[in-house]
């Protein structure tokens, strides 16, 4: 299906950098199955880890972090 959308569209592929038959990919630190997306799990630590920032270093955070609230349950109460 995705081949024959792919074509449709006009896209194309590099076959050496193609894989096939995936139960699970990565793509831009994000993991994607057939039952869900999240975040990857190094990813979380690195973030929980970090230290509470000053304003320039929060507005930086918020930056990042909006970029995965589609993937957080409740992001702006917990922002």
């Amino acid at each position: 299906q995705v081949l024959i959308l792919m074509r449709k569209y006009k896209l194309f592929l590099k076959a050496e950098k193609c894989k096939f038959k995936m139960l699970k990919t990565e793509y831009l630190d994000i993991i994607i199955s057939k039952e869900s997306i999240c975040i990857d799990l190094i990813k979380i630590q690195s973030i929980m880890e970090w230290l509470t920032p000053i304003k320039k270093d929060s507005e930086s955070f918020l930056d990042f972090t909006n970029f995965y609230q589609h993937l957080i349950k409740d992001y702006s109460q917990i922002i």
